[in-house]
């Protein structure tokens, strides 16, 4: 079983393998990892065999699940289209719309998906085929979203009629609070959103995603594969913006915590520790799947932690039955 413990003692070096399994799956020792150039434009079939792992190749690729890629380009703000699908700069709100706070202030604005353009690229994502999914993100705390306390600092909202007429909605009047030195300005950067379905893997540090069939993997040289895509993704493909499939994790599995914490969810404020089955609710974790993340990037000035991620956490019955208001949100940093 793979973890956070083991991603920090890979990181100090504190990993070992035994000789001869190293002799097993490494004959030609050590390994020396391509260029970025000699893979970036192969197959991931292709990109595999030249990270040495030919072998787990039709498992791995067997794994895979699509996911919608969010590519991004800046745009004025006036050249907007009311509805078009955008990462930052101002939301297209229905007029009663009220603009989300937490603790008493208003949220951040992270995107506004148009949900026809997903399905335009992706039919089978599980997302509704119109309407708008509206990502907000407290920006004064940041919640990490490994405390209870730490529920409603992300937040989805889901307006379900397309036809709707949705309108620019100015910042708040007490928005002001927004730290314009890290930040730069009051808004993110619009900018104009592309869906791009892709295939993900499953990340190496992701446990709950192993099949028996590739038991044997090495998986230290999986994950500096892995590594690597996302590496390649930051630098080549947008960034890491992206709408359902695998996450790329930089601290390790998710799932469980969504499992643990999202308690409160059902449980509203009541819920404590001294009355959760924590192990029960551990055994639910495979039901999280990913509804998004949205990666740190200049382009748009998201800036999480030390050039982290934010992810979007659903139930499958959840997704089905429409309750976006009961996502749960982690944020993970280098």
């Amino acid at each position: 079983m793979l973890g956070i413990g083991y991603l920090f003692r890979k990181l100090f070096g504190l990993v070992t393998r035994p000789a001869s399994e190293v002799t097993a799956h490494n004959p030609i020792a050590p390994f020396v990892p391509p260029s970025d150039e000699a893979w970036r434009h192969l197959s991931k079939r292709d990109a595999l065999a030249v990270w040495g792992l030919q072998q787990y190749a039709d498992e791995l690729i067997d794994l895979a699940e699509p996911a919608v890629r969010l590519e991004i380009a800046p745009i004025d703000q006036a050249n907007l289209t009311a509805g078009q699908s955008r990462l930052g700069g101002l939301p297209d709100l229905p007029p009663a719309h009220p603009w989300p706070t937490w603790r008493g202030k208003p949220m951040g604005f992270i995107a506004q998906i148009r949900l026809s353009d997903v399905a335009a690229t992706w039919a089978e994502s599980g997302l509704p085929h119109r309407g708008y999914l509206y990502f907000w993100f407290d920006l004064n705390e940041q919640p990490w979203g490994s405390e209870i306390g730490d529920a409603g600092g992300f937040r989805v909202e889901f307006v379900e009629d397309e036809s709707i007429a949705v309108v620019k909605r100015e910042l708040p009047k007490d928005y002001a609070w927004l730290d314009q030195s890290t930040f730069g300005s009051r808004t993110f950067t619009p900018c104009v959103v592309k869906c791009n379905r892709i295939s993900t893997l499953p990340d190496a540090n992701s446990e709950l995603d192993w099949d028996p069939r590739i038991a044997t993997l090495d998986i230290a040289r999986y994950s500096d594969f892995c590594e690597a895509i996302g590496r390649r993704s930051r630098k080549t493909d947008g960034f890491g913006h992206q709408l359902r499939g695998y996450p790329w994790c930089i601290q390790g599995e998710m799932r469980e915590e969504c499992a643990e914490k999202s308690r409160v969810l059902i449980k509203g404020d009541a819920a404590t520790a001294a009355d959760t089955d924590f192990v029960a609710l551990r055994r639910t974790a495979p039901e999280w799947l990913l509804l998004a993340q949205f990666d740190s990037d200049e382009t748009t000035g998201f800036a999480w932690g030390d050039a982290g991620i934010i992810y979007y956490w659903i139930r499958r019955s959840d997704l089905q039955e429409r309750r976006f208001d009961r996502i749960w949100g982690i944020l993970q940093c280098f």
